[in-house]
């Protein structure tokens, strides 16, 4: 007999042991007027213990897990760092107040699937993101706020999610991070 394959879809079921244990810190500083610093560190360690199929459900033809034994959890980076920097000007209350801002973010690789299922994209690369933004607040000491920001400064592009359509389709696809956006914001304030 012949198995006729169809493309892949998605159940979520309970079919394994795991272990998952991490710790995050977080801190901040000021290091002078004006100048505050934020940092947050996240660590996870994640381990697919065991992994018992459960019966297929119907129109299944098998079911794959995301994770092999003995390795980590799809989408689970050992590490990830965020520095946040901003910085207020030294000005009179009658001008507004103006603030520069900068978020680097890095996140270790991660796997997303087995090899088997994605070998182009079984995997995340780490990524190095850079965040800015500026704001002036009471413009000119009305109730006018202006901004600006740029997410993904660098423009650093990779792949958040595959497809696992390789065993079926003999190709594979992904969906790519947020790419490089910019722009500016007005806000007016109504009242007290």
């Amino acid at each position: 007999g012949s198995v006729d394959n169809a493309s892949p879809s998605q159940a979520i079921v309970n079919a394994g042991k795991s272990r998952i244990w991490g710790v995050e810190v977080e801190a901040s500083v000021r290091p002078f007027e004006g100048l505050k610093i934020d940092a947050g560190y996240a660590y996870l360690n994640t381990e697919l213990l065991k992994y018992t199929p459960p019966a297929l459900p119907i129109y299944y033809s098998a079911l794959e897990a995301v994770a092999e034994v003995g390795g980590p959890l799809a989408n689970s980076p050992k590490n990830r760092l965020t520095v946040t920097g901003s910085y207020t000007l030294p000005l009179d209350s009658s001008v507004g107040e103006i603030s520069f801002g900068a978020t680097y973010t890095h996140t270790d690789a991660a796997q997303v699937l087995p090899y088997h299922l994605s070998p182009f994209l079984y995997k995340n690369r780490a990524m190095d993101m850079l965040n800015l933004n500026a704001e002036w607040a009471s413009v000119l000491g009305s109730p006018v706020d202006a901004s600006f920001f740029m997410t993904n400064a660098t423009n650093q592009k990779r792949f958040v999610a595959s497809g696992g359509t390789f065993p079926t389709m003999g190709a594979d696809a992904g969906q790519l991070n947020m790419p490089r956006m910019y722009g500016f914001r007005l806000k007016y304030r109504f009242g007290n």
